[in-house]
């Protein structure tokens, strides 16, 4: 029996364009017939519980088409390397709205105090260097026009010329017209000196300018000699999908030998003997259905259901998996739960605008433990969905299907 899911909600600014849903060549999108020689291959290591794949090709194609795994150092989608070196002060032109929105997003920790006073400190150094440039020149011209008037008083005195002497009263009336001209010459020099000044402030101005300029013109992006590398880390039910159910995952384990099917199954349910099979095959379910299965441990879940996948639509249902006989319908890989466990799910769901989806597995009372360790029998599994939503009383007195109200 399968429940009827409701149309998830859209994304504001969820990008138009659509890759693959899957990373192999479909027939219906490239309109050509799947064969052997068009086929895509990808290549992963198992090693710590977890599958690794390193190649930098095949984690941009294993997450672009079909929103496999996620990126080690990120929360998703592989962007370290774009987050290391995104802006580094180097001023990009025509950048398109996502890259910008990240760089905005990325420094907008940094502080505008902090800001004003790095550049204040910038200003007082280019500062100190002008005024010791415009000393060694002040000190410099000092030292030309006392070797100029020392080497003039040399000359007179070679040639014997001498200061001339007047009577008193030229000397008066020369000592009153020296003093007028020592008024005037004083205030053209305090005229020139304002003038010198300003001139020097607005040299100052246009000299910080031109040194900020210069600062961001000469600013080079190096390359880190101790780069971190971001490798796309596989849920083991993802793996197995990809090799079981897609055919394009070849799996190596950490002697680098290389891992069948069999192989795969026997690893990851001795890795994961409570949870494996019953998680692979709603998850191997869902992927039928065009799903986009991520983990959901942050809410509760073990997964949570995207449409398409996360660029596209929020997540619409957290999924509670439980294997039970086929007959008797008892929980077979656990304890019965409690109603106040469900009740805490169902208000964290309703918190984030999602729903609770059980997927109760279906167990054969025929399948033998030899059996369970052979991925033939997956094959053999049935499942039942029920959504658990919350009764409105409000809302559901409208609905006809429900009994009239007690008097």
């Amino acid at each position: 029996m399968f429940a009827q899911l409701s149309e998830p909600r859209r994304k504001k600014r969820a990008p138009t364009s659509e890759e693959s849903p899957l990373p192999v060549p479909i027939a219906s999108i490239t309109n050509k017939p799947a064969s052997n020689e068009r086929w895509f291959y990808y290549n992963a290591t198992l090693k710590d519980g977890s599958v690794y794949v390193v190649q930098e090709g095949d984690i941009h194609f294993l997450y672009k088409m079909g929103f496999f795994g996620k990126g080690m150092l990120s929360r998703g989608k592989p962007q370290h390397a774009r987050f290391t070196s995104s802006f580094q002060g180097i001023n990009r032109k025509n950048l398109p709205p996502s890259e910008r929105h990240f760089q905005q997003q990325r420094f907008k920790t940094v502080r505008k105090q902090r800001y004003e006073r790095h550049l204040a400190w910038y200003k007082q150094l280019v500062k100190r260097k002008q005024t010791q440039t415009n000393n060694e020149q002040t000190d410099g011209n000092l030292a030309d026009d006392t070797e100029k008037c020392e080497g003039e008083m040399e000359e007179q005195k070679k040639h014997g010329k001498h200061p001339v002497h007047e009577d008193s009263s030229s000397v008066i009336s020369s000592s009153s017209e020296e003093d007028n001209d020592a008024d005037d010459s004083a205030m053209s020099e305090n005229t020139e000196i304002h003038t010198k000044s300003s001139n020097v402030d607005s040299e100052s101005k246009l000299g910080e300018v031109k040194a900020v300029k210069k600062l961001k013109t000469n600013i080079v992006k190096k390359e880190d000699p101790y780069k971190v590398y971001e490798y796309l880390q596989l849920s083991l039910e993802e793996a197995f999908f990809l090799s079981y159910g897609l055919g394009c995952l070849s799996l190596k384990n950490d002697k680098e030998e290389s891992m069948n099917l069999t192989d795969m199954w026997k690893e990851f349910c001795n890795q994961q003997p409570t949870t494996f099979l019953g998680n692979y095959i709603a998850y191997h379910y869902y992927r039928s259905k065009g799903w986009v299965p991520k983990l959901g441990v942050k809410f509760g879940a073990e997964f949570i259901l995207y449409k398409k996948g996360p660029p596209f639509y929020h997540a619409s249902y957290s999924v509670i998996i439980k294997i039970v006989d086929q007959r008797s319908l008892e929980s077979i890989d656990g304890p019965k739960e409690r109603w106040s466990r469900w009740a805490g799910l169902n208000r964290v769901t309703e918190t984030v605008a999602k729903e609770v989806l059980f997927c109760y597995i279906m167990k054969p009372t025929t399948l033998t433990d030899e059996e369970l360790m052979s991925p033939k029998c997956i094959s053999s599994f049935t499942i039942h969905e029920v959504v658990m939503k919350r009764i409105v009383p409000s809302r559901e007195r409208t609905n006809p299907q429900l009994p009239p109200e007690i008097s």
